[in-house]
């Protein structure tokens, strides 16, 4: 299933959303049972990079997975392009955990 998406950024360049559409792009590679990714990108205020705030939510059949990266308090500089892959890494992770779980989880009342 091709997954819609949908991209919003705040006081961040329209170039990232190149960057963020290619990342939905490989999330939905590996797990085509996504129906809808949204993700808002931001930075608190104009002029402020490397304070960047990035939003994952993901539809899957079971529910959905969340992700809330906030920025590094201790480097402040960050790459735009690091933290959107940070975020997407992140998010990979928690889809991965969370089938996991739904798979023991549904075994355990297969065998009960």
């Amino acid at each position: 299933m091709q997954a819609s998406h949908s991209v919003t950024l705040h006081n961040i360049p329209a170039s990232a959303e190149d960057l963020i559409r290619h990342q939905i792009d490989r999330l939905n590679q590996e797990h085509s049972w996504i129906s809808h990714c949204q993700v808002t990108a931001k930075v608190p205020a104009p002029f402020t990079t490397g304070m960047y705030q990035i939003h994952i939510d993901c539809q899957i059949p079971d529910g959905s997975v969340v992700i809330d990266r906030q920025p590094l308090t201790d480097f402040y500089q960050e790459d735009l392009q690091v933290a959107i892959w940070s975020a997407f890494e992140q998010a990979r992770q928690k889809i991965k955990s969370h089938v996991i779980h739904s798979a023991n989880f549904s075994r355990k009342f297969q065998h009960a």
